[in-house]
């Protein structure tokens, strides 16, 4: 009588062993790079701004010159890159496993 109470407790507590352990394996190896995309995109979003504030300056003749301009359009054009070349390894692994999935029904 008292094996069979503790049955349902084991394996409750199995399977939010089990289940705990597969969440935190699928979160951590992305945080990294989770995190690195995230500021990444907020500098883009930062340039942006700037770019859009000197362009503005430049439309009511409050700048002087246009070298913020371009100042500001080649750094948000580096982040952009920058920002593809991290991207890049996902995508290649994804393609990879679509083409292995569908490969052979599509080519």
């Amino acid at each position: 009588m008292i094996a069979i109470s503790w049955q349902p407790r084991l394996i409750i507590v199995g399977l939010l062993l089990a289940l705990t352990y597969l969440w935190i394996q699928s979160a951590s190896p992305e945080l990294e790079r989770r995190n690195r995309l995230q500021s990444t995109l907020r500098i883009i979003e930062l340039r942006d701004a700037e770019l859009m504030r000197d362009i503005l300056l430049a439309r009511a003749g409050l700048l002087a010159n246009y070298d913020a301009l371009t100042k500001a359009g080649q750094k948000l054009l580096l982040l952009s890159k920058s920002l593809q070349t991290d991207l890049q390894p996902a995508n290649a692994e994804y393609d990879f496993f679509f083409l292995y999935i569908i490969g052979d029904r599509w080519l």
